[in-house]
């Protein structure tokens, strides 16, 4: 039964301006984006500012920041790199100076393959993502009053070219970016610079060859120690690849068939052997993308020694902190949940459950936005501050 409806819906799929349409899905308007920050206030909260007169004993802040480590994440707790983080605030605080940080984040929102997304800028993920930031700093100025400064090495141009972007995709997406940064007032707080510009250099690409090279190496042993480490570390990102590459000249009503086939519909012999294309592809892609991160790290930590440099994904002994969405927001697009996190979810999986009946929702558009999409999704008749 379930199969069967999916097959009609499908039939029944459109496009509408080359992306998936919502049209069907009711909706609901709000003047601006300020608008839909007051109907999400409770991911818009601050810290208490008014204990914010002590002079920062080292443990009490690093407290504050370890408030929002990301569940699971254990590796930060490991002396050593405990340590060097207390060293690095103790520096800082001496100094009477805000303390550095360092991630990488914000490349561009992955709508080429329009199952995924049907929007090329920032939504409400983005934008409570830089809330978290300011809420980070508003809790550390609890303790000490300077507070951080956060730098965002936006890797939108280093890993473009792996995933079938534009240079306009990675402009539009930053110039929404510092658009909403500018809109809760963070521009003294955080800044944005070009991670493919803060590595690039005759040391970034002999790293990453050798990095490639050792990596197929493993690939052809594919036994040891070392490969299952890599293993584990690559395969993760198959499934994310997977998704995140152009798949605009494939028709929307195969796209369905090869993503979401022999679970919600009948798969050909030729679509499932376009999904096993895309998963060989996918599986490379993974594999530079691995070989690029290895090469980056060290590189990174030397030329912005005096940050502390932290991660929105669980790394190997790097502090890794809580985002307001259940994954990175340029991943797809954001639902709202009562008294939960907003949820980042493919926008074709959010219509297939709505058409079985497992969702009812409401789009919201917001009449400043850049684009006429919905800016995030949210219950129907729901209240969800």
């Amino acid at each position: 039964m379930r199969k069967g409806k999916i097959e009609e819906w499908v039939k029944g799929l459109e496009m509408k301006n080359g992306r998936l349409s919502v049209d069907r899905i009711p909706s609901k308007h709000l003047r601006s984006i300020r608008e839909a920050i007051e109907e999400n206030q409770r991911f818009f909260w601050v810290p208490n500012k008014l204990a914010g007169t002590r002079k920062g004993e080292i443990r009490r802040i690093w407290r504050q920041i370890q408030f929002f480590q990301k569940h699971g994440d254990r590796d930060i707790d490991k002396a050593t790199k405990r340590v060097h983080y207390l060293n690095k605030i103790e520096e800082f605080v001496g100094e009477g100076e805000p303390i550095k940080i360092i991630f990488i984040a914000w490349p561009f929102k992955n709508y080429k393959n329009p199952l995924k997304t049907n929007r090329r800028t920032p939504d409400l993920g983005e934008l409570i993502f830089v809330q978290r930031l300011l809420q980070i700093n508003e809790a550390v100025k609890t303790e000490y009053p300077p507070g951080i400064e956060w730098t965002v090495l936006a890797e939108g141009e280093a890993y473009r070219g792996l995933l079938g972007a534009s240079k306009e995709d990675v402009a539009l997406y930053l110039e929404t970016m510092k658009r909403f940064i500018k809109l809760l007032g963070g521009e003294k707080i955080i800044k944005i610079k070009d991670l493919k510009k803060a590595i690039e250099g005759p040391e970034f690409n002999e790293r990453y060859q050798k990095s490639l090279e050792n990596l197929r190496r493993l690939k052809e042993g594919r036994t040891g120690e070392e490969w299952f480490r890599y293993r584990s570390q690559i395969d993760p990102f198959v499934e994310v690849m997977f998704w995140s590459q152009d798949v605009t000249k494939i028709p929307l009503k195969d796209l369905i068939v090869i993503y979401y086939g022999d679970h919600y519909i009948d798969m050909t012999s030729r679509h499932r052997e376009l999904r096993a294309f895309l998963r060989d592809r996918a599986k490379e892609i993974a594999w530079k993308y691995v070989a690029f991160n290895e090469a980056k790290t060290e590189i990174i930590a030397k030329r912005f020694p005096q940050h502390l440099y932290f991660s929105i994904t669980y790394k190997p002994e790097r502090f890794c902190f809580r985002i307001p969405t259940v994954r990175p927001p340029h991943h797809g697009i954001p639902v709202v949940i009562p008294k939960g996190p907003v949820e980042i979810t493919h926008l074709a999986t959010l219509l297939i459950r709505i058409l079985l009946g497992y969702r009812e929702v409401v789009a919201v558009y917001v009449d400043d936005d850049q684009e006429d999409q919905p800016f995030y999704y949210k219950p129907k008749e729901a209240d969800v501050n």
